[in-house]
């Protein structure tokens, strides 16, 4: 739906932005992005899936990036159904 993904891309871009200032998200801006994260499509999960994965390993990741992204893995990944 429109709206999630409206509200999950703008909450994403806000706790990047956060991190990469050198700041640390608010829990209720993490709910936010959460709430519509888990209201998209299964494909759209799955894609959010593999850029967290993608941050996560790049060299060139801010530790604060990284460790929202570790965070984030770990919560997608009990949900997330990937082929083995």
């Amino acid at each position: 739906d429109r709206l999630a993904q409206k509200g999950y891309a703008a909450a994403k871009a806000a706790i990047l932005q956060c991190c990469r200032g050198g700041g640390k998200p608010s829990g209720e801006l993490y709910t936010e992005r959460d709430a519509h994260l888990y209201r998209l499509p299964d494909e759209d999960v799955r894609s959010e899936y593999g850029w967290y994965t993608e941050v996560y390993l790049d060299d060139e990741t801010p530790p604060s990036v990284r460790g929202m992204a570790e965070m984030t893995l770990i919560r997608l990944g009990e949900g997330v159904d990937l082929p083995q």
